[in-house]
């Protein structure tokens, strides 16, 4: 049994069972050792010269992590579609993406290609005016491939279209068309 096995969240089934065992156990059996004790101050109450195991509690509620929303509805996505990051998915708001590995990127590329710049290594711009998409190249010192050419100027860019940055190839799935915008 590896130490993983051992260790048990607090709330879940298995240590509920034990506690429902433990207050209809007659005195004296094993199953009237366990003790199930809440927070700091409830600890202190009980006799430590008692033969129950005791279960502590973390006083602490665990925080839910925030959702990461740009602030805008998604107008489409970019699917690593090989290398590092294969099978990630980034979504694309409206107006300029900035995508990167650093921390200034619109867009944070959530994988490790170390081939990528830390710095904005390309733009994905949706004009919701005119419904239309542009590939820009970054402000990164590494390059945008589209084929086997670097795009060092717009590129207007269509949904299926595939691009090459770093180690990783990306194909670009468009939400908003002239068929559906969210305005």
């Amino acid at each position: 049994m590896s130490d993983d096995d051992k260790t048990r969240r607090l709330d879940d089934e298995y240590f509920k069972k034990i506690a429902e065992r433990a207050k209809g156990a007659p005195a004296g059996s094993d199953q009237d050792k366990t003790q199930i004790v809440g927070q700091k101050h409830e600890r202190e109450t009980f006799q430590t010269d008692s033969d129950k195991t005791q279960i502590y509690r973390s006083a602490k509620i665990p925080e839910i992590p925030e959702l990461d929303l740009m602030g805008d509805p998604p107008t489409g996505w970019l699917v690593a579609i090989s290398g590092p990051g294969k099978g990630s998915v980034l979504t694309i708001g409206i107006g300029n993406n900035g995508v990167g590995r650093g921390s200034e990127a619109r867009i944070n590329i959530p994988f490790d290609d170390n081939q990528i710049s830390r710095g904005q290594s390309f733009s994905v711009v949706y004009d919701p005016k005119n419904r239309r998409y542009y590939l820009l190249p970054g402000t990164g010192k590494t390059l945008l491939y589209y084929g086997e050419e670097p795009v060092l100027e717009r590129l207007d860019l269509k949904t299926g279209m595939c691009f090459q940055v770093g180690g990783t190839s990306f194909r670009f799935i468009a939400l908003c068309d002239e068929t559906f915008d969210w305005q």
